[in-house]
């Protein structure tokens, strides 16, 4: 069995993995409404419908309007889109100032993704100065809200000592909490954290199990983890 490297997974890398989960899944069904009436919710959610082509033809300008519409409302998961979108360069041009400041708006407002994606940012020295401490608090608050991206996020800083002191025991129950959502980056993380013992007793097997769940799901890391286990 080859020994796998110390290295851990930059996470900056883990922010741009984590970067394709821009617009939330629409789970529950909503009444369909004209762009411009209705609840703000509504407005938001018909807006993620157009955004994903989920039982619409995929529309960006429209699903833009919507969201806009629901932002004019002060409905802060809908400024958060729009910041997104600007971030992206989604329909609309790359604009990073834009994005910084509806994350801000929305992030202010207690939305966990725009408090993590402002996270990023700080992280990134993007717009902002480079300030880990400031994305720690704000990936924190994200993450006690129970969003996953952040929850991971979050384990690896303390398993770094990113705006936070070391901790091994905080980075595993964080990284856990976030597999636990089935994310997985998470899942291969945790794997990793079986493997070398961080935060938790070294455990080949449980590694070897969390690597596997996170390959089923397309983790390319985790199976470039078990080919070198099998050298």
């Amino acid at each position: 069995m080859q020994k796998l490297k110390a290295a851990r997974f930059p996470l900056v890398l883990l922010f741009a993995l984590l970067a394709g989960l821009v617009a939330g899944a629409c789970g529950d069904k909503k009444k369909v409404v004209k762009v411009g009436q209705g609840d703000a919710e509504d407005l938001y959610r018909l807006g993620l419908k157009f955004y994903n082509g989920d039982g619409f033809p995929q529309d960006y300008a429209k699903a833009l309007q919507l969201f806009q519409d629901a932002a004019a409302q002060d409905y802060p998961e809908a400024v958060c889109e729009i910041g997104l979108m600007h971030y992206n360069g989604v329909y609309v041009e790359k604009d990073s100032v834009q994005a910084e400041q509806m994350f801000r708006k929305a992030a202010d407002a207690g939305d966990a993704r725009a408090q993590y994606w402002l996270g990023k940012m700080y992280w990134d020295g993007c717009v902002v100065s480079k300030d880990n401490q400031e994305a720690y608090n704000l990936c924190r608050k994200a993450a006690e809200q129970g969003y996953g991206p952040a929850e991971l996020v979050l384990g690896k800083m303390y398993a770094d000592g990113i705006g936070v002191e070391k901790n091994g025991t905080q980075a595993f129950e964080w990284v856990q909490k976030a597999a636990d959502r089935e994310l997985p980056e998470a899942l291969y993380e945790l794997g990793m954290f079986y493997y070398k013992g961080i935060g938790v007793t070294q455990d080949y097997k449980q590694a070897i199990r969390c690597w596997h769940q996170a390959l089923d799901m397309g983790n390319k890391d985790a199976g470039r983890a078990l080919e070198k286990l099998e050298k």
